[in-house]
């Protein structure tokens, strides 16, 4: 799925391990080292941590707790005319790289 590699990416690119584990720790209330390791670098984290929230209907919760907890990351609404079927017009902007990803 095209949303979930997209958010792989931002969260990826965007966060630490220490800031994804106190991400997932307030806003779900769980251990990161419950749903990955540490020792298998980032991107294979974000990947587990968005299968593990999908798996759980909580996508769209995981994009917009990382949007919120993260400073350099904005979540923005962009104009109905950029909108498809395959994304509601949100993406997370890093402001760090300038890259975008969008989630559906």
């Amino acid at each position: 799925m095209v949303a979930e590699e997209l958010l792989v990416n931002a969260l990826a690119e965007c966060f630490t391990w220490d800031e994804l584990r106190m991400l997932v720790s307030f806003q779900f209330g769980e251990a990161l080292e419950n749903i990955t390791k540490n020792d298998r670098g980032l991107r294979v984290v974000a990947f587990d941590l968005v299968k593990w929230s999908s798996r759980r209907g909580k996508r769209r919760e995981l994009f917009d707790a990382a949007a919120k907890a993260n400073p350099v990351v904005e979540l923005v609404r962009l104009s109905d005319a950029l909108k498809s079927d395959a994304f509601d017009g949100r993406y997370i902007a890093c402001n760090n790289c300038g890259a975008k990803f969008f989630a559906s």
